[in-house]
């Protein structure tokens, strides 16, 4: 993580992908925290994805990158309540549902962003939104901003879907948005 600096990202597109507990949380809230000392926070658009932190094998999955800590006063924070559909769902049809009404919670956030775009994007847990979402309208937002910054899971850890698909979904969707990306970031290498 070290040499990630919100200054040599600024106006490019920046995608960071790792598997469970590869720090992309961590380095995601240690960006904001230098875009929004360096920039009115009015500027700043936070998508927050990320279901509430678990633990799964001893490793910390999900979490806000708020880290429960207060984010910047007038920071536009989207961050819908999103269950985890792997973790939490019981059979395919299960974990599709789940999918499906994170994906309808995650595009109200990103329409609302894209009626009342910020220079500066910051997405964490883009994969919620890809297990059943529709990468054009994220891909919209990607390019209304100056900069963006996001995260993705990528790994072998939460392979397991329950035979939905969501998770070859997820990582052929997450191959074509790195196409629209100046810089790919892979983490816990």
């Amino acid at each position: 993580m070290k040499g990630l600096v919100f200054g040599r990202l600024e106006g490019k597109r920046t995608l960071m992908v790792g598997d469970v507990g590869s720090g992309k949380t961590r380095a995601m809230a240690s960006l904001l925290r230098s875009a929004v000392a360096s920039r009115p926070p009015a500027e700043v658009t936070v998508f927050d994805f990320a279901p509430d932190e678990t633990v799964l094998c001893g490793k910390i999955v999900g979490g806000k990158v708020s880290g429960g800590t207060a984010m910047a006063a007038g920071l536009n924070y989207l961050s819908p309540r999103l269950e985890p559909p792997r973790l939490s769902g019981r059979d395919a049809e299960e974990v599709l549902s789940i999918a499906r009404r994170n994906a309808s919670l995650t595009a109200g956030c990103i329409e609302e962003y894209l009626s009342r775009p910020t220079p500066v994007l910051f997405a964490n847990d883009l994969t919620m939104h890809l297990h059943a979402g529709d990468l054009r309208v994220l891909v919209s937002a990607v390019e209304r901003s100056k900069t963006f910054i996001g995260n993705a899971y990528a790994g072998e850890s939460l392979k397991e879907d329950r035979g939905s698909g969501i998770s070859t979904r997820e990582r052929d969707l997450l191959g074509e948005l790195k196409r629209w990306m100046d810089d790919v970031i892979v983490l816990g290498e």
